[in-house]
């Protein structure tokens, strides 16, 4: 273990909290960056904070249940490590499989989808009085059917959401925007050993080997500054770049939407159509 490099750390630790203090006190200089170094600053803070809301808000539409949207979370998890996903039928699901098992048992028929997409009915009711129960009997299969359907092409759509937007916005935090929020805590560290070089070296007063020491150590810490300064403009100016990017990701997720709700509208007049002959 070495204890020279534990005791240099305490003691650069130290002196940081000392400057910070100072610093928050008004009883020392800080290094000012420039107005456009700022602006990249606060454009990568307004970024990832949004980005992080436009994720939750996404994953609240796919999954409005803040219980199951933990569960899926653990799921995922698992399902990475070997172990199956547990299947949960959406509410769609539920409702077309309880008008299609409603209608097998208010109307007595078998219902099954056929070769051209079709319903075929068999009824097993004869007598006239029972021709409204059949007809209604009927319309809950083929609305059933339909909403079966819907249920497919919602779960379709939340799917391209998820890769298509979510993802993309998930990766960015957890890659670009963390190794910037690293590079930033870098940055502030440096920052603050280059303020407590220069604080050493207006106190030195007429030691010359004090200031000539503190001369070296700051040209040092500057240096140092300077280029993890160049590191953290670098990944700053990417976020234009990334922005770039997610644009791309909105335009496939309204593309995505409006494929969806159009699928959706034909299927529901097609069911209409359907259920007015049935009924006629």
């Amino acid at each position: 273990m070495d204890f020279k490099k534990i005791a240099g750390g305490i003691t650069a630790s130290i002196n940081r909290a000392v400057q910070l203090t100072e610093e928050k006190l008004g009883q020392t200089e800080r290094t000012q960056y420039d107005a456009e170094f700022e602006a990249l600053l606060l454009l990568a803070d307004r970024s990832e904070k949004w980005t992080e809301r436009m994720a939750k808000a996404s994953e609240a539409v796919m999954q409005p249940n803040p219980a199951y949207r933990v569960e899926d979370f653990f799921s995922g998890k698992l399902e990475a490590a070997g172990h199956r996903r547990r299947e949960r039928p959406s509410p769609l699901e539920e409702l077309g499989s309880a008008l299609v098992a409603a209608s097998s048992e208010i109307g007595g028929i078998g219902v099954d989808e056929g070769g051209g997409g079709g319903i075929k009915f068999t009824a097993q009711t004869s007598s006239d009085g029972a021709a409204a129960t059949a007809r209604y009997a009927k319309s809950l299969a083929l609305a059933g059917h339909a909403e079966l359907r819907l249920a497919q092409l919602e779960a379709d759509f939340l799917a391209s959401c998820g890769s298509a937007f979510v993802a993309p916005l998930r990766a960015h935090l957890a890659g670009d925007a963390r190794s910037l929020r690293k590079e930033r805590r870098s940055l502030e560290i440096f920052r603050l050993d280059l303020d407590w070089a220069r604080t050493r070296l207006r106190r030195c007063g007429d030691d010359e080997a004090a200031r000539r020491a503190a001369e070296q150590e700051c040209d040092k810490m500057e240096a140092e500054f300077e280029h993890q300064l160049r590191v953290t403009r670098l990944l700053l100016e990417g976020v234009n770049a990334t922005h770039d990017y997610h644009l791309n990701c909105l335009n496939e997720l309204v593309a995505a939407q409006l494929n969806y709700h159009s699928e959706c509208l034909n299927r529901l007049q097609q069911l209409q159509r359907q259920m007015a002959d049935k009924t006629e």
